[in-house]
């Protein structure tokens, strides 16, 4: 019977079965908006983290600093705690299987590559607790050594210096509802320059994009040779590459000893313009400087763009270099490579190249009574600033 004075008992249920209804749906509404917040939150946070890892693993010092615990020149990088860190020594045998590999942690680096600066991805941090890059979370990051280049049973061959093919396997879980996760995995092929002694003992020293060793760092190559010729005596032979171009190889003609021309290969630099005065280097050593090396190297942070050296009756003396700098570009990972020109390459072309996408830094004659071979180049990779 209706209560003139109020409401019925009947009219509170029936009010508070709609206020039930309307809160249970918008507990659901806004449960949906959350699980759809959430799963595209982890796909931006997907491609965030896909292009991170390309970008520092693309980086030799950072990638380098996260796997070889090496800085960009090859030495000790430093961690985050600012302490200095022992190289990377293991053996491909324990590290080359489907369900094998050796925990590593990426890590951002510094500017010049000497020391990380923030973990990207782990297993685990300094702490043991699990890393997270938004809303992923990892699982395992491992380097894989299935590379199949140098082998020698199971493991790599006695070799000072050696390339293989590797892979970074990144595993992690990604959070699609507030209860839900899938378990998500990239893999990236890296190329690793070791060193193995012994027993198989191989020592990471440094690292890049495999799929970046393909990409043409230097372009518009020309051959230039001086003007001076075999005949061209009591005068120098200097030869210099045009504007906006450096060296990544020389040649010098030898009859019983080098007596000309010389020559230099020259390239343009990707993204790169030649910058700041040139700086003329000398290797200190005349014409009688017999039974010895006559070398020339360009100081930090520059390339060779030209040299040149005295000749009487042949070349014999007084070699000097020119070098100048990059813009946006610095060295990394310099190294002396021996030639396999000898004194009795005569009545030839000597040549001598640096290994590719590599910089000319510096050059190397054998001189007995004159100069009779081409003994070493330095080269150097290089790095965008």
């Amino acid at each position: 019977m209706l209560n003139q004075k109020g409401i019925s008992l009947i009219n509170v249920m029936i009010a508070a079965s709609i206020l039930s209804a309307a809160s249970l749906g918008y507990l659901r509404m806004s449960e949906n908006v959350n699980q759809v917040k959430n799963s595209t939150q982890s796909s931006i946070d997907e491609e965030e983290l896909d292009a991170v890892l390309r970008m520092l693993l693309g980086k030799r010092g950072a990638c380098s600093i996260s796997i070889a615990q090496k800085n960009s020149l090859g030495g000790s990088g430093v961690g985050l705690g600012g302490s200095t860190m022992s190289a990377v020594v293991l053996k491909k045998k324990d590290y080359d299987e489907a369900d094998e590999g050796y925990e590593i942690g990426l890590y951002l680096s510094d500017q010049d590559g000497n020391k990380r600066t923030k973990l990207i991805a782990a297993q685990a941090d300094g702490n043991g607790d699990p890393v997270r890059f938004g809303n992923l979370v990892f699982e395992s990051v491992k380097l894989r050594l299935n590379g199949s280049a140098d082998v020698c049973g199971q493991n790599y061959c006695v070799n000072s210096s050696h390339d293989d093919v590797a892979t970074v396997e990144v595993i992690y879980k990604k959070k699609t509802t507030a209860l839900r996760t899938t378990t998500k995995t990239l893999k990236y092929e890296i190329e690793l320059n070791m060193s193995t002694t012994s027993g198989g003992n191989t020592t990471l020293n440094s690292c890049s994009r495999e799929t970046d060793r393909y990409q043409p760092l230097v372009s518009d190559c020309e051959m230039v040779e001086s003007p001076t010729t075999s005949s061209s005596d009591n005068q120098r032979h200097d030869v210099e590459c045009p504007a906006h171009k450096v060296g990544i190889g020389i040649a010098a003609y030898a009859s019983d000893t080098i007596d000309g021309p010389l020559q230099l290969t020259c390239c343009k630099v990707k993204g790169a313009q030649t910058i700041g005065s040139e700086v003329d280097i000398s290797s200190g050593k005349g014409t009688y400087a017999d039974n010895q090396h006559h070398a020339v190297v360009c100081p930090s942070n520059t390339f060779l763009i030209g040299y040149g050296a005295y000749a009487g009756s042949r070349i014999d003396g007084n070699l000097e270099g020119k070098c100048i700098g990059l813009e946006g570009i610095s060295e990394a990972d310099c190294t002396t490579i021996s030639t396999d020109v000898n004194i009795h390459y005569n009545n030839r072309w000597q040549l001598a190249s640096c290994p590719d996408n590599m910089l000319l830094k510096g050059v190397d004659f054998w001189a007995e009574s004159r100069f009779d071979a081409i003994s070493q180049l330095t080269c150097c990779n290089f790095r965008e600033n």
